[in-house]
């Protein structure tokens, strides 16, 4: 399964994204996907093979297709806020994409530290400088040369109190 969807929708895109997902306890929303996918370098990069849109964000259709592909497999759950989230349908997958998507305790940390910093709102409102792939694709003739950093569009990540006080 996992190699069929890596050779749809390649493999930065995949293994960044079904990172997340399985990282995500409770489930992770569509919209949450695509922005933090906006701040992967690499995922950004492989997408921006044959072009560079005007805004440095993940195109919203790459992820919803992947997910549309994976629907079988995945369990939609609702939060308080009515926003759906998806998770994985069966603990065998949980295990499957995490032996294959984060193999190591490097991975394992960098993927959480991509998701700590999304959710605290470090790249909210800021430039975010691009690694070399990101900027070489960036930067070819026609696009953007000399750009070195750029607006993820994440936004704020406020905190949410809930609970009943006595």
């Amino acid at each position: 399964l996992f190699d069929r969807v890596e050779q749809v929708h390649g493999m930065c895109l995949t293994s960044a994204a079904l990172a997340y997902c399985t990282i995500a306890r409770h489930g992770i929303s569509e919209t949450e996907m695509q922005e933090l996918l906006s701040l992967d370098d690499d995922a950004l990069a492989d997408s921006y093979e044959w072009w560079v849109p005007p805004v440095r964000i993940m195109p919203p259709l790459l992820p919803t297709r992947l997910l549309s592909d994976l629907q079988p497999y995945l369990s939609n759950r609702g939060d308080e806020s009515g926003v759906r989230l998806v998770c994985w349908f069966h603990r065998q997958f949980i295990e499957t994409a995490e032996s294959t998507y984060l193999p190591t305790e490097k991975v394992r940390v960098k993927r959480h530290t991509e998701m700590v910093e999304y959710f605290s709102g470090k790249w909210s409102r800021k430039m975010k400088p691009y690694n070399p792939w990101l900027s070489e694709r960036v930067q070819r003739p026609g696009f953007y040369p000399g750009e070195k950093l750029g607006d993820r569009r994440v936004p704020d990540q406020n905190l949410a109190l809930v609970g009943v006080l006595g």
